[in-house]
């Protein structure tokens, strides 16, 4: 890694704490006005998001560099005017692109860097504004930035002296402050938009009078570039009783010019403080999602199309069950024995996953994660502060539920194989009734309100019967509507620009200043129609408490009883056929090439005997194969159209040979009765994952049966029919799941039979699905001849 780089991004985190040191000068007093005041020894921590790259356009390459950082503040002292604020970072990653430049949970994370940044600064503000900046291991920045090949010390120090909001601020809608901006930010304005009785909401944009800034390359030198301020939009939440930020979100635009070279700069900022358990949180302000709008904010292309979303075209599409339904004990919302945790050594992380407990179309509403408890193997708590990484909808186990990465706070590896026990506190935001309504398609604008949701339909310029349809979501949300048809119309997700400066999710974070659970929603929208459908929800007001415990997932691999860890599928399978198979047809092909194939109905040849009478060569009997079909090009767990056939070969048993000269060869297929596939469901009490193998086919079972023969004939499907995949008795947590054709074809029925006669499947089996038999026999012979080699 590149010291340089990375002390280049730590100079670009300085404006933040800039930013940071600036406001802190706000607080609530007895004259209504805020300024800031806590007292010595009060502190503040922050989540905090930071991407600078260049403006979408300048570059084919991802040249951005995203940091993600948690810093805790403290007020350490307040003298003579000064107030002196101690800047401990507790955490620190920097990316370039799908490159990290640093890691600080990591055990080899550079020294250097590691003893500069962890005793963190002091930042000494006066009332004037100037600011000086300390490193607390002061040796240690001097070696870093030595290293580095440039003296950056007093260009942090430049950064921070950036004069803050000094002047008072009334706590008044409307109230502005024009201030001088920080290093690379000209002078901004300060607009009070929203007064609460705990805070004050600020928004930021940039001043009218603001003039370029010179940027000194290096201390004392006469050389800088010239900072220009394209563009500035931002918002921060304020607490009135401390003046401490609560949150911050800010979009600035900035050209640097040297020499006649002009570099277009973009820059997303965004801070949200942290209480007691830095954990906690929601999807919203986790590093994952700022990552995400980094990335969006980094794309230049204004006319991609999206992805189209799967609308119902017409009334006979529209789903039966789409129909809106809500929890009715959203106490149950999680499934209280299907949590797990995976502690992730290689990544440094600790995996949360808890399954919903849902009923089809019931929504599980807006979670947040309230407290996080670690316990260790006595069940003694855990001083082992975490942060979150991400918190999204995906598997947990073999339902759908809500997965948390957390990774850990500090400097170094910390010992996360001391975790045993995990227990959390969820919050969660119930829903209201589902409506359904639509926005007109016009040629001009058109606009809907419903409480705080706003869906507008804008026509796109000089494209007929186009519009974007923006959902600028809040308490009450928009969205598509499955219940109502799109005749007529080709509806994408899409996050282009359409001209404006901020993509949709840059508006949407600085949104979530005012109200947490904004959103912003675009789709390209393109056909005949007049109106455009939406449905309609709103959050509730109220906030339940759902305590979830979690078991060590390593367990859930250990107990063969357990439900299994994961979801997984057998894909690529041939479809089954619904009607009696025919084998009128079936008939050995290609003896003329001196090879002899056999196209038989899926399962067939499992089911029924298939034979071969013929001399052997060198000692190896010839023998009838299963040969797969083409693979299809995503590999073949990948979901595939595939025919109701499967194709058998003649070869020699050890599979080398098969091409046959001078011999002559019997085939026999012998079926009990006409074949049939058939479903029997599967009465598997309180373990559906756990299947008594004898008692599901009806038959006993050899261990040694190849774990391809034996799962081709008998497929054991969910409740959508789908074969489940068998689980390995030997399964242990971190193991690559490869391709089900690699592992069946090296596997028998053995490593997945446990004593008790039972497989353990990745999911919840519903039936079984296997060819059955009925009314007289069927035998079918043929006779081929193979010639000399010619």
């Amino acid at each position: 890694m590149s010291k340089k780089v990375w002390i280049a991004g730590t100079s670009v985190a300085a404006v933040l704490i800039a930013i940071v040191a600036g406001v802190l000068w706000l607080r609530s007093g007895p004259s209504n006005v805020v300024r800031f005041a806590p007292p010595v020894g009060d502190t503040q921590q922050y989540r905090i998001g930071l991407r600078v790259g260049l403006a979408p356009g300048e570059s084919v390459f991802d040249r951005s560099v995203v940091l993600h950082s948690v810093v805790r503040y403290r007020v350490a002292d307040r003298r003579d005017g000064q107030t002196t604020v101690h800047v401990e970072p507790r955490y620190m990653v920097g990316q370039s692109g799908h490159r990290t430049l640093f890691d600080s949970t990591r055990a080899e994370a550079d020294e250097t860097i590691v003893a500069a940044m962890r005793d963190g600064f002091d930042v000494t503000i006066g009332e004037n504004g100037d600011t000086e900046f300390k490193p607390s291991n002061k040796q240690a920045w001097d070696r870093l930035v030595e290293d580095g090949g440039v003296s950056r010390l007093e260009q942090l120090q430049q950064q921070l002296n950036a004069p803050g909001v000094m002047s008072a601020l009334p706590a008044q809608v409307g109230a502005s402050t024009t201030t001088g901006g920080f290093q690379t930010l000209p002078r901004i304005k300060l607009t009070v938009t929203e007064v609460r009785p705990d805070s004050i909401v600020v928004a930021i944009d940039r001043a009218a009078d603001a003039q370029p800034v010179r940027v000194p390359i290096a201390p004392g030198s006469d050389e800088a570039i010239t900072m220009t301020l394209d563009a500035l939009k931002g918002r921060m939440r304020i607490d009135r009783s401390t003046g401490w930020i609560r949150s911050l979100a800010l979009v600035a635009d900035q050209t640097g010019e040297k020499d006649g070279k002009r570099i277009p700069l973009h820059l997303d900022l965004s801070m949200q403080a942290l209480d007691d358990n830095p954990a906690a949180g929601d999807r919203n302000n986790s590093m994952s999602r700022f990552e995400y709008i980094a990335m969006q904010a980094g794309d230049e292309d204004d006319d991609r199309p999206g992805y189209r979303l799967k609308l119902p075209e017409s009334k006979d599409d529209i789903p039966a069950d789409a129909k809106d339904q809500k929890i009715t004990n959203p106490k149950q919302l999680f499934a209280s024995k299907g949590a797990m945790f995976k502690v992730d050594a290689r990544d440094h992380e600790l995996l949360l996953r808890a399954p919903y407990d849902l009923k089809k179309n019931q929504a599980a509403g807006h979670l947040a994660l309230a407290d996080l408890t670690l316990t260790d193997a006595n069940g003694k708590t855990l001083e082992l502060p975490m942060v979150m990484d991400e918190m999204r909808l995906g598997l947990a186990g073999d339902k759908i539920g809500t997965r948390v990465t957390l990774r850990p706070l500090g400097w170094g590896a910390a010992d996360l194989s001391a975790i045993h026990g995990v227990k959390a506190v969820f919050t969660r935001r119930g829903l209201g009734p589902q409506t359904h309504t639509s926005i007109e398609l016009a040629d001009h604008p058109t606009e809907l309100r419903r409480g705080d949701a706003v869906a507008r339909a804008i026509p796109v310029e000089g494209k007929p019967h186009q519009w974007r349809v923006e959902l600028a979501n809040g308490q009450g949300q928009f969205f598509v509507d499955h219940s109502q048809a799109y005749e007529g119309l080709e509806v994408r997700a899409s996050d282009a620009r359409y001209g404006e400066r901020l993509v949709p999710a840059e508006v949407g974070m600085i949104d979530r200043i005012s109200q947490p659970l904004a959103e912003r929603v675009q789709y390209s929208v393109k056909g005949e129609a007049t109106r455009f459908p939406l449905a309609y929800i709103r959050y509730h007001d109220t906030l339940e408490r759902l305590p979830v415990t979690f078991t060590d997932e390593e367990r859930r691999y250990r107990d063969h009883s357990a439900p299994p860890p994961d979801l997984h599928h057998i894909f690529g399978l041939p479809d089954v056929p619904q009607k009696p198979i025919a084998l009128d047809d079936v008939a050995p092909r290609d003896a003329a090439l001196h090879r002899l194939r056999l196209r038989l109905p899926v399962g067939v040849g499992e089911a029924c005997h298939l034979e071969a009478k013929a001399p052997g060569l060198n000692g190896h009997a010839l023998v009838w194969q299963h040969r797969d079909s083409p693979r299809p090009q995503g590999g073949d767990d990948a979901p595939d159209e595939t025919t109701a056939t499967q194709d058998w070969e003649l070869t020699t048993d050890d599979g080398e040979r098969r091409y046959f000269y001078n011999t002559t060869v019997d085939t026999t297929l012998h079926c009990p009765g006409q074949p049939r596939w058939q479903r029997s469901d599967y009465q598997h009490g309180d373990t559906p994952w756990l299947v008594k193998i004898a008692d599901a086919t009806g038959q006993p079972v050899a261990p040694d049966t190849p774990a391809a023969t034996f799962f081709r004939q008998f497929r054991f499907v969910d409740d959508r029919g789908t074969p489940l995949r068998p689980m390995r008795l030997d399964a242990q947590p971190g193991d690559h799941l490869g391709s089900w054709h690699d592992e069946a074809e090296k596997t028998t029925l053995a490593d997945y039979l446990a004593d008790d006669g039972t497989v353990r499947f990745w999911g919840r089996v519903a039936g079984v699905q296997t060819i059955r038999f009925s009314g007289e026999p069927i035998d079918k012979h043929w006779h081929t001849g193979f010639g000399d080699y010619e």
